[in-house]
C-alpha cells in the first residue's frame, strides 16, 4: 500500500473518531433526551360564535376527532407546530378548519416530532347538515352523540370510527386504514 494511500485512511478514520466522541458530548450536554432536537407542538383554542349547519374539516397529519361540547359552545383545539395553525372560521353556514402551513422550506427538516397533532372539535349535541372530513395520515373519531343528514369521509392511511348518525348516507373511503362503524343509522 502506498504511504499516501495510508496516510488518507489514517485521517478518515480520526475524522470519524472526531466526529463520534462530538456527537457523544453533544448527548451527554442534552442529558440523552433527544426531545430537545425535534418540533414541540402548542395546544391552541379557538372558540366559535356563528352558528352553522354543515362541519367541513381539510387535514393532513393530525387526528380529527368530533366530541360533544360540555357548556354547549362550539370549541376547536388544535395541536400546533409554529407556523402551522388552523384557520377556523364559519364561511355560509359551514364550519370551516383548514391548515394554514407558513413555514419556509427548511422549516420541513426535523428529525421528529414531540407531541401528537390533532383538532379536537367540541360540538352541542344536536343533529347538522352534512359533515365532510379530508384527511391524509391522521384517524378520524365521531362521537354517537352527533346526527347529521350526510357523512362523507376520506381517509389516505389512517383509520375511521364513527358512531353518528346519518339521515341520508354515509361514505367512509380509506386506503390503508381500518373502519369501525357502529351504533349507527344511516
Amino acid at each position: 500500500m502506498k504511504r499516501s494511500t495510508l496516510v488518507l485512511i489514517i485521517v478518515a478514520c480520526s475524522l470519524v473518531a472526531l466526529g463520534l466522541i462530538i456527537a457523544f458530548v453533544g448527548a451527554c450536554m442534552a442529558k440523552f433526551d433527544f426531545r430537545a432536537f425535534g418540533k414541540r407542538l402548542e395546544v391552541n383554542t379557538y372558540e366559535i360564535g356563528e352558528s352553522f349547519e354543515s362541519i367541513s374539516v381539510n387535514s393532513t397529519v393530525e387526528d380529527v376527532i368530533l366530541l360533544p361540547s360540555a357548556d354547549g359552545k362550539c370549541v376547536i383545539e388544535c395541536s400546533e407546530e409554529k407556523n402551522v395553525l388552523h384557520d377556523a372560521s364559519v364561511i355560509d353556514g359551514v364550519l370551516s378548519v383548514e391548515k394554514n402551513d407558513q413555514r419556509k422550506w427548511y422549516d420541513h427538516i426535523s428529525l421528529f416530532t414531540v407531541g401528537k397533532h390533532y383538532i379536537k372539535i367540541y360540538l352541542p349535541e344536536r343533529e347538522y347538515k352534512d359533515l365532510a372530513i379530508k384527511v391524509s395520515t391522521g384517524d378520524v373519531k365521531i362521537h354517537k352523540s352527533f346526527t347529521f343528514e350526510n357523512i362523507d369521509i376520506k381517509v389516505s392511511t389512517g383509520d375511521v370510527e364513527c358512531s353518528a348518525s346519518a339521515n341520508g348516507a354515509i361514505t367512509v373511503r380509506t386506503t390503508t386504514g381500518d373502519v369501525e362503524l357502529e351504533n349507527l343509522s344511516a
